[in-house]
């Protein structure tokens, strides 16, 4: 799972108009679900200033943390050309997950999850601008191929033990 969302998009909104805060805000995202579709992702969901994306769900995946993180690498690069000062902040964890349509006959939509989701999540909060938090259950799977920087245990709002988490650099 990859998770991003725009640090400092409600301070940028509240200082622009509505048209030019969204207009923005399709350009970065535009940054997002390109990267994600170019390493064979799924958006799961637009979530206001951020996104969702899984890696082999719906469909199979042969390589799904290495394609969340150069999903996030190329989402972040792209971010950066643009330029404007706003950045997105990332999550990415793998783990066992349920996968399928949630949320009942009324309003279903196909989902994921367990507690490689919320760990996933919660890095990206954690996250500063432009930073790329990568939990333990995705770790592994990153191998040699990536430069990663120690970061730690951290305390992540609503999940009870400390999380160990890597910062993705390059």
């Amino acid at each position: 799972m990859l998770f991003a969302d725009v640090r400092g998009f409600t301070a940028f909104s509240e200082g622009v108009a509505a048209d030019v805060a969204a207009a923005r805000l399709d350009e970065l995202l535009a940054c997002f679900i390109e990267a994600v579709h170019a390493e064979g992702g799924t958006i799961n969901k637009l979530i206001g200033d951020g996104a969702m994306a899984v890696f082999g769900a719906p469909m199979p995946h042969c390589d799904p943390v290495g394609a969340a993180a150069r999903a996030a690498l190329r989402s972040r690069d792209s971010v950066e050309r643009l330029g404007g000062g706003l950045r997105f902040g990332y999550g990415i964890n793998a783990g066992l997950v349920a996968a399928g349509r949630l949320g009942g006959s009324g309003s279903a939509e196909y989902g994921v999850i367990g507690a490689a989701v919320n760990v996933a999540a919660r890095l990206e909060e954690a996250a500063g601008p432009g930073q790329i938090l990568v939990g333990a259950g995705a770790e592994p799977a990153l191998g040699e191929r990536f430069a990663l920087g120690r970061r730690g245990s951290l305390s992540l709002d609503g999940i009870r033990a400390p999380v160990d988490a890597v910062e993705l650099i390059s």
